[in-house]
């Protein structure tokens, strides 16, 4: 899968490999895919923004887990 846009106002383009066992072609694997990052990037859009997560100074023993 090929990515491209702009972050931070800087252009960039990724290349991702994906592996599975389905049978399927590109446009059910491309909406899958598609469908799982914009799940992810919702939540940890609620996570960053709302928790503000990033700024959290937890970051040892169990309290990862917990607050995750």
């Amino acid at each position: 899968m090929e990515r491209t846009g702009t972050r931070g106002g800087k252009p960039y383009h990724q290349t991702a490999y994906y592996i599975s066992s389905l049978v399927r072609d590109a446009v059910v694997f491309a909406e899958g895919i598609r469908g799982h990052w914009g799940i992810e990037n919702r939540l940890h859009w609620v996570k960053d923004v709302v928790f503000d997560e990033e700024r959290s100074t937890i970051h040892t023993g169990q309290a990862p887990a917990n607050l995750s």
